[in-house]
This record gives C-alpha cells, sequence and structure tokens, in this order.
C-alpha cells in the first residue's frame, strides 16, 4: 500500500514539473512577441508592444531608428540586420531596454515594432516612435 502511495507522489511530481516546464516555454522571450499591423501610419499597442508600418524603405527606416538613438541619446548595444529582418537593441539612462524589429514588406514599405523593456511602456515607446517618424 505504502508503494502505490509513493507512486502517486511522484506522479503528481512529474506532472507538476511538466506544467511548470510548458508555462516557461510558452512565456519564451516576450520581446520577441510582436502584433500583426496591417494599416500604414497607424501605430497600434498591444502586450506590451508598439507594432506600425512605415511608407519607407528598410534602409530608410533603419537609418532614421538609428538617428532616434541617437537623438534620444541611447545607448546601443545590439544590432542584428539582413535585407528583410533587423533589430536593435538599445538602453536608456535609465538603463530600460529599447528594441527596435523592423521587416521588410515591399521596396517601400517596412514594419517596425518597439518594445520597452520586458512588459512594455507605451507611452514611452510613442515618444520613441515620434522620434523615428521625424527622422523620415
Amino acid at each position: 500500500m505504502e508503494m502505490n502511495g509513493q507512486l502517486q507522489r511522484w506522479s503528481k511530481i512529474v506532472a507538476l514539473t511538466a506544467l511548470v516546464g510548458v508555462i516557461i516555454a510558452s512565456a519564451g522571450c516576450a520581446d520577441m512577441m510582436t502584433t500583426s499591423v496591417t494599416a500604414p501610419g497607424v501605430a497600434a499597442y498591444s502586450m506590451g508592444d508598439l507594432g506600425t508600418v512605415e511608407n519607407a524603405s528598410m534602409g530608410r527606416t533603419w537609418a532614421a531608428v538609428q538617428t532616434a538613438v541617437n537623438k534620444l541619446e541611447l545607448r546601443e548595444y545590439k544590432t542584428m540586420k539582413d535585407g528583410l529582418e533587423a533589430r536593435l537593441e538599445a538602453k536608456s539612462g535609465t538603463d530600460r531596454t529599447v528594441v527596435f524589429i523592423l521587416r521588410r514588406l515591399s521596396d517601400a514599405s517596412t514594419e517596425l515594432h518597439i518594445r520597452i523593456g520586458t512588459f512594455g511602456d507605451e507611452a514611452y515607446a510613442r515618444q520613441v516612435l515620434d522620434a523615428v517618424n521625424a527622422a523620415l
């Protein structure tokens, strides 16, 4: 009888461990979650991510992001870029992470996402987007 009780206890531990693993795996990297944006010039905020479509090429949008980073005195610390997508990560003066994700949609259209920190900050992200748009 005692063996059966130990087996049930171990089964519960294994099930709980598996559940915790699924929760952790589904959380993933929050800054990689992006919203779907379809309307050019309209910025939508969802789940900590501010997304918009810029009526500009990938190259022009990338240059505008870099200009905004410099104007806002952010510290750029990580960049990845190819012909279809780009990512720039920077830190604010108070050590908040600012992540830009760009995706080429066409020769004259680029999807842009901005995330501030882990959980997002809509007001801050909109100020950053204003700086990007001013540089376009």
